[in-house]
């Protein structure tokens, strides 16, 4: 069994098979009948964008917008874990090589660049595996 992450939002725009989703990403403090009284409730607005296929989404119908969990490990991977474990690699071999801290930090920020370059030309490529789908709300 496949479990989904899913969130309920608004079509905001359609373009093609794209269709642009706000949604409201709330933390579980947001949710709590104290939130008012207290300064850690927080929410934010997100637009995703998801290919609808063969139907057809108006604006401002109300959507759901899922993701299977294990697709957004590779996400949280491809984001962070990967940039995490590059960067901590290139400072204790620079560290070992230079024994200079700053140069070694310094070559740590500079091996992101380029992975967060091939990150974003292959946006497309990334984009067809972390597939986000969108139902209707009432479906």
């Amino acid at each position: 069994m496949v479990e989904r992450v899913s969130h309920e939002g608004t079509v905001v725009k359609v373009e093609g098979n794209d269709v642009f989703v706000r949604i409201v990403q709330t933390s579980a403090c947001a949710s709590c009948s104290l939130s008012r009284h207290c300064n850690s409730a927080e929410s934010k607005e997100k637009t995703v964008v998801a290919q609808a296929g063969a139907d057809s989404f108006r604006v401002g119908e109300s959507v759901l917008v899922s993701v299977s969990s294990s697709l957004g490990h590779k996400a949280v991977s491809l984001g962070f874990g990967i940039p995490l474990a590059l960067l901590l690699a290139v400072v204790v071999a620079a560290n070992g090589l230079t024994g200079s801290e700053p140069v070694a930090a310094l070559c740590g920020v500079g091996a992101l660049i380029p992975y967060y370059i091939l990150l974003y030309v292959f946006r497309a490529r990334i984009g067809d595996v972390l597939r986000i789908t969108v139902v209707r709300k009432n479906s």
